[in-house]
């Protein structure tokens, strides 16, 4: 992980959410990360947090090869993600653009293809990115309250703030959002999105109750 030449990195944290449902997050490990015994580099980062929730971590990263695709990403020193995988976008040898347009380069899964989803509590945690393979690019890093969001571009769609009842992201709860949860009411499965505003599966008369609680604001 080629760190030291990155230009900058940067931890959006977002913690915009309404929602009771508890993830069980699935790290690599339940420990610190084991440092390579090859120093591919390492940077430190804090990052804070307001409501204690479960976050979806987002990296926005490029692998030099199929084999060169991962690293590590520690959090408060005691959980240990191995990040990437054959899902991370590959550049060509020699190549100063590792972003190409037109690809998503985000990833929120681990190489062996868990979600990386963590409980955080409220305030001040270390997030620590670790190299294991050489010229692994990480752009960005975003943890996020709103695990239906997927970002794009550079990923400032998700690195703003809405409340869960805000369904259609306008920053404010009125009658499209009131539109859009009708149009998916009794209905569950992937195609709800954020219409299931309490993240139960379904959209029914308890996402209503909390789009009601929030409508106007």
């Amino acid at each position: 992980m080629n760190i030291p030449r990155i230009k900058h990195i940067l931890v959006a944290v977002v913690v915009a959410v309404a929602s009771t449902t508890v993830y069980v997050s699935t790290p690599a490990s339940a420990a610190a990360c084991t440092v390579p015994g090859t120093d591919y580099g390492t940077v430190t980062m804090t990052a804070t947090v307001t409501t204690a929730a479960t976050y979806r971590i987002w990296t926005r990263m490029a692998a030099p090869s199929s084999s060169a695709n991962t690293y590590l990403l520690e959090i408060d020193g005691n959980t240990c993600f191995t990040v990437g995988g054959s899902t991370v976008p590959t550049y060509s040898s020699g190549s100063t653009t590792r972003f190409q347009s037109g690809t998503t380069n985000w990833i929120s899964k681990t190489s062996g293809g868990a979600t990386i989803d963590t409980a955080l509590t409220s305030g001040s945690h270390t997030i620590k990115l670790i190299g294991n393979a050489a010229d692994v690019v990480v752009d960005r890093v975003l943890i996020t309250a709103d695990t239906t969001c997927v970002p794009t571009g550079v990923g400032d769609n998700c690195a703003s703030v809405y409340i869960a009842a805000d369904i259609d992201q306008n920053s404010k709860v009125d009658f499209l959002d009131l539109s859009r949860l009708a149009s998916k009411y009794n209905q569950s499965g992937g195609s709800i999105g954020r219409s299931d505003i309490n993240s139960d599966g379904t959209v029914n008369f308890l996402d209503y109750s909390v789009l009601a609680s929030k409508y106007g604001q």
